[in-house]
């Protein structure tokens, strides 16, 4: 092309040309032609096997260079004297050779383009200025060689350049599309126009598809062919698939659900509310409710749910409402429960829970209801239950509990319901707990019955 101004050449392969001299593919001289998804491979001349310019200005987006040959300077391109390049969105695995013979300077600009071969890029000895910037591009700029480093030659590393294998599907056979692994995927110049995936644009003349769906192997509906996540996401629980990013509660009472709780539900880590009050529910609790940090909720009463109370439940530290009455659970409260300091409502009645209630109890200082009754606990009440100042109900009924009334239990100056009816306990009532009882108009038959205790408040 000889003094061709602004021509458009597009959706083009241009191979197997040959030149004695200069250009196999594309011979430019005082020529600005826009070139867009131009491929050239397999082209041979003496010197700039794919393409030779001089006093040239064009523009390639989306081209790609491999392939070509010369036995002169410059295998793929050769960029001569007074011409300005532009790279954008290419791929360039042929070396490029810039010579300036002594005219105008060369300047050359790389932007969102990949330079994958062995040696990128050779200049020649110029006796004028040359000129490269590399802008979001894939580039072994250590790998240039300059013949005479004295010379006139600016290299300009601009922002979002990498040096890494591009990973192309198969360069051996002329497919130079990435990989999903790639390392230029989305690493283009973000100020760029979108790739049509309508992602952030890629490097090189190939972009990655990037299909949209659901990126979260825990998730019911995960699509392992997907790189986009599309905020669909769910888990699917009792015929219904959860959002796992905007479902915040779960409110199922009296539903009529059976069967095991399953473990997905520990994917639900945005739920604050899990009510499944009065159902058919069986099974362990499953240690991944562990997961669900977020949750002040968790009402799991009345349902015939057994085995221990997962020790993963300690990790729900924002927790204010913990109701797993009328259960079949058995074992030992875990004691990281007691650790569970936002807690004002701790509903344990009707299991089966055994062992004591340790002194940690008096760490949950919020509490407004505490309810272990109907259990099999034994031992002593500690006296660190006085420190729950904020009770307004208490229940220890119904359980194996021994020794004496804590006098401690007379701090509890909020309490409308005491009830420690039906245990084992023994000794005086002591003056303090009296006065709680008159004060507060509290039931004495409700601590008298069903233990061996001398009545001293009348």
């Amino acid at each position: 092309m000889e003094e061709c101004d602004n021509n458009i050449i597009s959706d083009l392969t241009i191979t197997g040309g040959l030149a004695d001299s200069y250009g196999g593919g594309m011979y430019l001289n005082y020529s600005d032609p826009i070139l867009t998804d131009v491929t050239f491979s397999g082209n041979s001349a003496s010197e700039g096997g794919g393409m030779y310019l001089n006093y040239s200005d064009p523009i390639l987006t989306d081209v790609t260079f491999s392939g070509n040959n010369t036995n002169e300077w410059g295998f793929g391109i050769s960029i001569w004297d007074g011409s300005l390049v532009t790279f954008t969105s290419s791929t360039i695995l042929d070396k490029i050779s810039i010579q300036n013979g002594g005219g105008a300077p060369i300047l050359a600009q790389f932007i969102n383009t990949i330079l994958w071969a062995e040696i990128p890029i050779i200049i020649g000895e110029p006796s004028n200025l040359i000129s490269l910037d590399f802008a979001f591009s894939n580039v072994s700029v250590e790998e240039i060689i300059i013949t005479n480093p004295d010379l006139n030659i600016s290299i300009n590393l601009l922002e979002g350049n990498i040096n890494a294998d591009p990973q192309f599907t198969d360069p051996e056979n002329g497919d130079f599309t990435l990989q999903s692994t790639s390392p230029c995927i989305d690493a283009g110049d973000p100020e760029s126009e979108l790739d049509p995936d309508g992602t952030i644009a890629d490097m090189g003349a190939y972009y990655y598809h990037q299909t949209s769906g659901c990126t979260d192997p825990g998730a019911s509906n995960y699509d392992p062919d997907a790189a986009i996540d599309d905020g669909s996401c769910c888990v699917e629980l009792w015929g219904e698939c959860y959002n796992i990013e905007e479902t915040t509660s779960i409110n199922l009472p009296i539903s009529g659900l059976t069967g095991e709780i399953p473990p997905d539900i520990g994917n639900l880590t945005n739920l604050t509310h899990l009510n499944l009050y009065n159902n058919q529910l069986t099974g362990s609790i499953p240690p991944e409710i562990g997961n669900l940090t977020n949750l002040t909720e968790l009402n799991l009463s009345y349902n015939q749910l057994t085995s221990e109370i997962p020790s993963e439940i300690g990790n729900l530290t924002n927790l204010e409402w913990l109701n797993l009455y009328n259960n079949q659970l058995t074992g030992v409260i875990p004691p990281e429960i007691w650790e569970l300091t936002n807690l004002t409502r701790l509903i344990l009645q009707y299991n089966q829970l055994t062992g004591e209630i340790p002194p940690e109890i008096g760490n949950l200082t919020n509490l407004t209801f505490l309810g272990l009754g109907n259990n099999q606990l034994s031992g002593e009440i500690p006296s660190e239950i006085g420190n729950l100042t904020s009770l307004t109900s208490l229940s220890l009924y119904g359980n194996q509990l021994t020794g004496s009334i804590p006098s401690s239990i007379g701090n509890l100056t909020n309490l409308t319901w005491l009830n420690l009816s039906n245990n084992q306990l023994t000794g005086d009532i002591p003056q303090e707990v009296c006065n709680l009882i008159e004060s507060n108009n509290l039931e004495i038959n409700n601590i008298l019955y069903g233990n061996n205790l001398t009545n001293t408040c009348d």
